[in-house]
């Protein structure tokens, strides 16, 4: 196999994994909301076949043209939703306005779990794994 298709086949089992981690913590009302209550579906579909298209084809080759293209703009839509979930909680957060003490006490505490940053991760070094490791690159069982 491909270093650049080992190094894309490992970032995307770890998208998925990212993808049902925990994306938002409230802390002070013990509440964790999980990548799969909402878009994580999507970016498990979007990593499952990411690694349809590493493990199709001759494994000793970088990727072709086509599944190049295909995994560039499935892993910057990955980073895309990952950015915009993260901005849109801290913005949400620091505008938020209610006179109910419960909904203040849960909002102070709440932060951006550890499973939108590994999204975020996971996506760029599928992009970098692409451009960085192309076809000058042998395989990893070549010396």
């Amino acid at each position: 196999m491909s270093r650049q298709r080992a190094l894309i086949f490992l970032s995307s089992i770890g998208g998925i994994f990212a993808s049902m981690s925990p994306w938002i913590n409230y802390p002070r009302i013990d509440l964790v909301l999980y990548g799969h209550m909402g878009d994580g579906w999507v970016t498990l579909g979007l990593f499952v076949i990411i690694l349809i298209f590493t493990v199709a084809g001759k494994s000793a080759r970088s990727l072709a043209k086509i599944p190049f293209w295909i995994i560039m703009f499935l892993s910057l839509l990955v980073v895309t939703i990952g950015a915009w979930k993260i901005g849109s909680f801290l913005s949400e957060k620091s505008n938020f306005e209610t006179d109910d003490p419960f909904l203040i006490t849960a909002a102070a505490g709440s932060n951006v779990a550890y499973g939108l940053y590994l999204l975020l991760l996971f996506g760029s070094i599928n992009l970098l794994a692409l451009f960085f490791l192309g076809k000058k690159n042998k395989s990893i069982n070549e010396k």
